[in-house]
């Protein structure tokens, strides 16, 4: 199955061995991935930005899954938490997007 999101975790695996490929994708290659992969993107703005249905969803990949990941190039708030108030807060794609393909094999 493909899946497109805004995170990738390894709990997303119920395996203890397992390879994962990641590859770093174009823009168009994640939008064209949009157009038939199963949206479990969380952030509405980003769902929002890609013209994606809001999702936030926990998903179990299996071997043979690809996972489409977007994801901002920094983070803000160095050093912050959500206990000191620190909240989500939106990266524009003018400050840089990294976009991957995550396979499990």
């Amino acid at each position: 199955m493909e899946y497109i999101g805004n995170a990738f975790s390894l709990g997303m695996t119920p395996y203890e061995e397992v390879n994962i490929r990641v590859e770093t994708i174009s823009k168009q290659e994640f939008v064209d991935a949009g157009r038939t992969a199963y949206s479990v993107i969380g952030h509405p703005e980003i769902a929002e930005m890609f013209g994606l249905p809001l999702n936030r969803e926990s998903v179990t990949l299996e071997r043979g899954d690809v996972m489409y990941v977007v994801n901002p190039s920094r983070r803000p708030n160095e050093g912050m938490t959500v206990e000191n108030g620190c909240k989500y807060q939106f990266i524009p794609e003018s400050e840089g997007y990294v976009y991957k393909k995550v396979t499990l094999e």
